[in-house]
């Protein structure tokens, strides 16, 4: 029963501990595509998520192409 029970935490620790060390990587993959700085230090990416609500999607983007 111990032997289990220390089996499990170790696995534990390892899976969440290899999951924040790539969540930190800079190149990691994990949470989808990265975005590398470029050589411009004036250029900036803003990126946003709103799901699948259409409405609001198609309203980010009026209010992005009126700013333009």
């Amino acid at each position: 029963m111990l032997r289990q029970v220390v089996s499990a935490s170790l696995i534990t620790g390892l899976t969440a501990g290899a999951y924040a060390y790539a969540a930190q990587w800079p190149t990691s993959q994990i949470f989808g595509r990265t975005v590398l700085a470029a050589s411009d230090i004036h250029e900036v990416a803003l990126t946003f998520d709103d799901g699948p609500n259409d409405p609001y999607t198609l309203e980010l983007l009026e209010c992005w192409l009126i700013t333009r």
